[in-house]
């Protein structure tokens, strides 16, 4: 395994200015994620440190070394992409072993062999490995796609969104079986998607993304907690925060250059009866199982809080709550750090 560095990289496609300055180092050994919306450069970055696509400015060191003349065969990484990529005609084991066969390798049929048994049993597919590839489900094929590349034991693997055609309940049980994969083989991941979950479950790091630039870069509970922006801190947390602009609130808020108070549903203190700091109704219940989640209407405002499932809520009951902890935010979006109610 090896670290990947991101040095002052910018990409342009035409006008569009894809990736921006980019700096961030990849440890060795780490699993980081890369999240953000369509066009906020993900892919782009993976492209270029694989080398499909090259640098306008700046540098790209894989393990200490400088990318910039290394041709993409020669760049010890792997890519998982989005779609399966598979062969159809081949077997689970052939398409496995394909990127072992190639002349550069020049494996031989004994590894490639232990290699893939390795591999199949890490990624419990062991029992598929005779089948044709159009005999899979789509989390056995993603699970071959993710095979492929572990076969390769490369420094780096970049994954480009590879669990976001797959239904949830897949989903859900790729994203433990691929977390515990890394850690098993302690391998260096640079994995892209616009999925919170997928990101604050699987990231030791998180990199967030806005049109090209790096907005923030920390550990999910960091990320969460710790926004630097509202933007960043609408990118976790489901439902999104609350962010409410200070005209709605009381003039404790109107000092500092304060524009929006943020508050997760989790940080309104509320009861069923008129003693809070602001009173709302009831709007709609959404009920969960293990929780319910209030949206309410508060001035000209939506607002959700976290209730217990427990207490039957009703359309246009009333409910008083108080912040607690609040995020402030200048008219920019950007985080008042150093103010607190």
């Amino acid at each position: 395994m090896a670290e990947l560095n991101y040095i002052n990289v910018s990409k342009r496609f035409g006008e569009i200015d894809a990736v921006k300055g980019i700096n961030l180092e990849v440890k060795e050994g780490e699993f980081m994620v890369l999240l953000g919306p369509t066009g906020a450069g993900k892919t782009t970055l993976l492209r270029l440190a694989a080398g499909l696509e090259t640098c306008d400015s700046g540098d790209i060191s894989l393990a200490g070394k400088n990318m910039h003349a290394v041709p993409p065969a020669e760049r010890d990484v792997a890519f998982v992409f989005q779609q399966y990529s598979l062969y159809p005609h081949m077997s689970v084991y052939d398409n496995l072993a394909f990127p072992l066969r190639s002349k550069i390798r020049n494996v031989s049929e004994a590894e490639i062999k232990k290699r893939i048994d390795d591999v199949a049993e890490v990624l419990r597919i062991g029992h598929k490995l005779q089948n044709k590839a159009t005999q899979l489900s789509g989390g056995e094929m993603q699970r071959v796609a993710i095979g492929r590349a572990l076969v390769r034991k490369p420094a780096l693997y970049l994954m480009d969104e590879p669990l976001s055609s797959l239904d949830a309940k897949l989903r859900a049980d790729l994203r433990v079986e691929l977390k515990r994969i890394q850690q098993e083989l302690g391998a260096t991941i640079l994995y892209v998607t616009h999925d919170q979950i997928e990101a604050m479950t699987l990231g030791d790091r998180i990199g967030v993304l806005k049109d090209g630039e790096l907005v923030q870069v920390g550990t999910p509970k960091d990320i969460y907690t710790n926004p630097d922006s509202d933007y960043v801190a609408t990118r976790l947390g489901l439902p999104q925060i609350n962010l409410l602009p200070k005209h709605c609130l009381n003039e404790q808020y109107s000092e500092g250059g304060v524009a929006f108070v943020g508050v997760r549903t989790e940080h309104l203190e509320f009861k069923a009866d008129a003693e809070g700091a602001y009173s709302a109704v009831v709007q709609n219940v959404e009920y969960l199982g293990d929780q319910c989640h209030l949206h309410l209407a508060f001035e000209q405002e939506k607002i959700t809080l976290l209730a217990s499932p427990d207490k039957r809520w009703q359309r246009n009951d009333r409910v008083s709550f108080n912040l607690v902890n609040p995020v402030l935010f200048d008219r920019t979006g950007q985080r008042i750090r150093g103010q607190t109610y």
